[in-house]
C-alpha cells in the first residue's frame, strides 16, 4: 500500500474508525500493540477522489494552495486551480505567470471534454494562444480581481464551451454547479467594541507576525484579520471592529507599522516556509496597494507611514548582499521575485502619493539614501527607468506640445495594465516628480565602481569574519554590476533620445538589447593581448586607394562589409535618424545628463596625466574654459596609445554613453553654441571610446574619414557653399586628419592623400 493512501481500520472498539496514513504501532485508543491482537476490521484503503493530473487530460484540476489536501487542507485554506492539455500537461496562474509542466499528484479533477480529436485540438490551440497573451504575465496578478479562477475561466470561455457547459458563465454558479465552496471574506460581525479591546488584540497580531516560520498557521491567520481591517479605509467589511471603522487613520498607521514584521527575514528558515513567507508578503503588499489606490480619506500621517513601511520593507529584504544558497527572503530563487514586487510597489505608490499628497522633502531624502544601499539589484534599475521614462514622455507633452515625437511605453501600458501617472496629474508636479525621481539614485556611474557599491553597512557586516568573505568589495552578487551599469545608461540614452525627439519604442528597445547584450555580460574582462583583433587599417586604405585611383566622379558609401564580426547587427549604416525641429538646446540637454555620460564614457579608463587633469577640472568647473585653451592639454598621440584602457568589463555601459553624447553633439543646430567644456570633454570621451578593441573603431572610421578626405580635396568646388577663407580652413584641416591616426598607419593615408593630390 502507498504511505499516501489512507487506511481506514477498527481495532477495540465497534464502530470506531481509525483513519491513517500509516497503520500505528499502538492503538491510539486502547493502548494495546496493533500487531499483537486482532483488528475488528483489518486496514483497508479508502477510494479517494485524489488523483495525479497528468492522467487526466483536457481537464481542470484543484489543489490547495499551499501543501496537499490530506496533509495540510482545513477549512480557511486557499484553494489553487488550473487545466491539463490533452497530454496531461499542466498549466496555472499565480504569482509568477503562467506555469507549465507543474507537478499536480493529489488534485481534484473535473473532466471538461470527451476524448474527441477535433475538439482536443481545439483546446490545446486556445490554450497556447491564451498564455502567450500579456494579459497573464506575472506584473498583471491580482489575488482578488484577476487570479488562477480568471485564467481557467477566461479559457474556458476562449474554448466557446458556454452552450454545452452553462456553469462556466461565472465563478459562482461554476462553483456552485460542482458543490464547491466559493472563498469569501468573513461576514460575522466583531465582538470587539471598544478601542482598549482593538488595541490589545492588535498588540497580540503583532507578536504573532514576528513569530518563526513554523508557526505558519498563526501568522497567515494575522495576515488575514489585518487585510480584513484594513478594509475600513476603502469599502469595510463586517468583520471590522467598530472602532476602527470608526476613525481607521490612527489604526491603519498602526496596523502598518506591525505589518513590517511580517518581512523581516527568518535566518535559518527552511525553503518551504520561507516561500510560504512570501506568499504573505505578495498578499500583504495587494492589500496596501488597495489601500492606496482606492481610498480617499487617508491623511497625510498615514500615508508618511505608508510610504515610510515600504522604505523599511524594501530596505530589510534588498539592502543585504544577495545569496545563492542562502534560503531567506534575499535568496537566489525567492528573492529576485520578492524583489521585483516590492520595488514596483513602492515606485508606484510613491507617484501615486506625489498625486494625492506630496511627500515631504525629508521623506525624498530618506528614499534616496536608501535607494543608494540597493543598487547591487539589476531591478532597481529596471523600475528606476519605468518611472523616468513614463515622467519624461508626460513632460515632453506638456514642454513642446502633442505634436513631438511620442516616446511609446509598450511595457507600461501593457504589462503593468494601469496607467503609472494619472491622467489629471498636475505639470508642476510632474516637472518635481520627473527631477526627484531622475537623481534618486544618486549617480548611476556609481555602478561602475564596485568599491562604491559595497560601501554600505550590510555589505560592511557581511564581511565580518566568519561569513567567508574578507573585503565587501569581493562578493559575488557584484559580478552583475557590468550589466546593471549598461542597463542605467541605457535608459539615459533613451532619455536623451525623447529630448532630442528621435520616435522610439522602449519596449522594443528592451527586448532587442537584452536579447544581445544579456549574453555577453557580466563575465571577465578580455585580457588586452587576448582579444581577437579588427580588420587591419592598411587593408581598408589598400582597398579605398583602388577606387580612389581613377578618381570616380561620385562617392561612394562604405559598405557594411567592413564592420568587425563582432559587431554586425549592432551597427547601422542608414542615414542619421529624424530629429524634432523644436528640440532643445545641446546645451540644456548636457546640463541635465551631460556630468553622468562624460564620466560614464570613461568608466574604468586609465586616463593619460594630461588628460586626467583636464577632465578634472571639466568636471569641476563646468562653466570655464577646458584645454581647448591650452595647447599643453590637447589631445594627440605623442605617446603611447596601448595599455590605455583599464577594466574593459563595463565596454557596453561606456558605449551608450558615448553613443548618447554623439546624438547629442551631432544634434546641434546651425549657429548654436556649446559650451568649451562640453566640447572638451567630448573629445576625451571620443579619443579613448575610439581605442577600444585593438582599433578595431579607427577600422570602422577610416573608409569614411578617407572619403570625405577625397570628396574635400579632389573637387575644385565643394559640393556646399563656403567663402575662400573657410574652404582653405577646411582642407588643412583634411591635411591634419593622419595625425589621429595610429602611427603605423601614417604613411598609408599620406599615400593616399598624395594620390588625391596626383590625380
Amino acid at each position: 500500500m502507498d504511505t499516501h493512501d489512507i487506511k481506514c481500520f477498527q481495532h477495540c472498539e465497534k464502530g470506531l474508525n481509525i483513519l491513517c496514513f500509516r497503520v500505528p504501532v499502538v492503538c491510539p485508543l486502547c493502548g494495546v500493540e496493533v500487531a499483537c491482537t486482532p483488528c475488528r476490521i483489518p486496514p483497508y484503503i479508502i477510494s479517494t477522489p485524489l488523483v495525479n493530473a497528468k492522467e487526466y487530460p483536457c481537464s481542470v484540476i484543484i489543489k490547495p494552495t499551499v501543501g496537499t489536501f490530506l496533509q495540510n487542507y482545513s477549512n480557511n485554506s486557499d484553494l489553487h486551480v488550473g487545466v491539463t492539455d490533452s497530454g496531461g500537461c499542466t498549466y496555472d496562474f499565480n504569482e509568477e505567470g503562467v506555469n507549465v509542466g507543474s507537478v499536480w499528484n493529489q488534485c481534484v479533477v473535473i473532466r471538461m471534454i470527451n476524448e474527441d480529436y477535433n475538439l482536443q485540438s481545439q483546446w490545446d490551440y486556445v490554450l497556447r494562444q491564451i498564455i502567450q497573451s500579456q494579459t497573464w504575465s506575472r506584473s498583471r496578478y491580482n489575488e482578488n480581481s484577476h487570479n488562477c479562477f480568471d485564467f481557467v475561466l477566461t479559457f474556458l470561455h476562449s474554448c466557446d464551451l458556454q452552450r454545452t457547459i452553462p456553469a462556466i458563465q461565472s465563478k459562482k454558479t461554476f462553483c456552485e454547479e460542482l458543490n464547491l465552496s466559493l472563498a469569501g471574506s468573513n461576514s460575522e460581525p466583531s465582538h470587539l467594541v471598544s478601542d482598549k479591546e482593538v488595541k490589545w488584540t492588535m498588540e497580540v497580531l503583532c507578536f504573532g507576525l514576528s513569530l518563526p516560520l513554523t508557526e505558519q498557521d498563526t501568522i497567515k491567520e494575522c495576515v488575514s484579520v489585518y487585510c480584513d481591517w484594513l478594509s475600513a479605509c476603502t469599502e469595510p467589511k463586517a468583520c471590522v471592529p467598530g472602532p476602527v471603522r470608526e476613525n481607521p487613520n490612527p489604526y491603519t498607521q498602526d496596523i502598518i507599522h506591525h505589518l513590517l514584521n511580517l518581512f523581516v527575514p527568518r535566518p535559518g528558515s527552511v525553503l518551504d516556509l520561507v516561500k510560504r513567507q512570501a506568499l504573505l508578503c505578495h498578499r500583504t503588499l495587494r492589500a496596501i496597494e488597495e489601500v492606496a489606490t482606492k481610498s480617499t480619506i487617508l491623511t497625510r500621517e498615514t500615508w508618511e507611514t505608508l510610504l515610510k513601511f515600504l522604505l523599511a520593507a524594501n530596505d530589510s529584504l534588498l539592502s543585504p548582499p544577495t545569496e545563492k544558497d542562502d534560503t531567506g527572503l534575499s535568496s537566489y530563487d525567492i528573492g529576485d521575485h520578492l524583489c521585483e514586487r516590492v520595488l514596483s510597489v513602492l515606485f508606484e505608490i510613491w507617484l501615486l502619493a506625489c498625486y494625492k499628497c506630496f511627500p515631504s522633502p525629508s521623506l525624498w531624502k530618506t528614499f534616496r539614501n536608501m535607494c543608494v544601499n540597493w543598487r547591487h539589484h539589476e531591478t532597481l534599475v529596471v523600475q528606476w527607468h519605468k518611472v523616468n521614462h513614463a515622467l519624461t514622455a508626460r513632460l515632453l507633452k506638456f514642454l513642446y506640445g502633442p505634436g513631438y515625437p511620442i516616446l511609446q511605453l509598450g511595457n507600461v501600458q501593457e504589462e503593468g495594465g494601469s496607467q503609472l501617472i494619472p491622467d489629471d496629474m498636475s505639470y508642476d508636479t510632474i516637472a518635481q516628480c520627473w527631477f526627484r525621481y531622475l537623481h534618486v539614485l544618486n549617480n548611476p556611474v556609481d555602478l561602475c565602481h564596485p568599491d562604491i557599491i559595497s560601501n554600505t553597512p550590510k555589505f560592511r557586516q557581511h564581511a565580518m569574519p566568519g561569513n567567508g568573505v574578507v573585503d565587501p568589495i569581493q562578493h559575488e552578487c557584484l559580478n552583475k554590476l557590468p550589466y546593471i551599469f549598461f542597463r542605467a545608461m541605457r535608459g539615459i540614452s533613451i532619455m536623451v533620445n525623447a529630448f532630442l525627439g528621435i520616435a522610439q519604442s522602449v519596449k522594443a528597445d528592451d527586448e532587442l538589447y537584452t536579447s544581445q547584450i544579456s549574453r555577453q555580460i557580466p563575465g571577465p574582462s578580455t585580457p588586452p593581448g587576448q582579444r581577437k583583433p579588427g580588420r587591419p587599417i592598411s587593408s581598408v586604405i589598400a582597398g579605398t586607394l583602388q577606387k580612389g585611383s581613377k578618381m570616380a566622379a561620385t562617392v561612394t558609401t562604405p559598405k557594411s562589409s567592413t564592420l568587425p564580426p563582432n559587431l554586425s547587427g549592432h551597427v547601422s549604416f542608414d542615414a542619421r535618424q529624424p530629429l524634432a525641429s523644436a528640440r532643445p538646446r545641446c546645451d540644456s540637454i548636457l546640463h541635465l545628463f551631460g556630468a553622468w555620460l562624460f564620466d560614464a564614457a570613461l568608466a574604468r579608463v586609465s586616463l593619460h596625466p594630461s588628460h586626467k587633469e583636464t577632465a578634472d577640472k571639466a568636471r569641476t568647473e563646468s562653466r570655464s574654459s577646458s584645454f581647448t585653451d591650452s595647447r599643453q592639454a590637447s589631445i594627440s598621440l605623442d605617446f603611447p596609445v596601448m595599455g590605455l584602457n583599464g577594466d574593459n568589463t563595463y565596454e557596453a555601459g561606456r558605449a551608450e554613453a558615448i553613443g548618447a553624447l554623439c546624438r547629442i553633439f551631432c544634434a546641434h543646430k546651425t549657429g548654436e553654441a556649446i559650451l568649451t567644456t562640453y566640447y572638451s570633454r567630448f573629445y576625451i570621451a571620443m579619443f579613448y571610446g575610439l581605442q577600444t578593441g585593438e582599433y578595431s573603431m579607427y577600422s570602422l572610421l577610416v573608409p569614411y574619414i578617407l572619403t570625405a578626405i577625397q570628396l574635400i580635396l579632389s573637387e575644385n568646388s565643394l559640393p556646399f557653399k563656403l567663402n575662400d577663407d573657410r574652404t582653405i580652413e577646411l582642407r588643412r584641416s583634411y591635411l591634419k586628419i593622419k595625425d589621429f591616426v595610429p602611427a603605423d598607419n601614417v604613411n598609408q593615408v599620406t599615400t593616399f592623400i598624395l594620390s588625391i593630390g596626383n590625380n
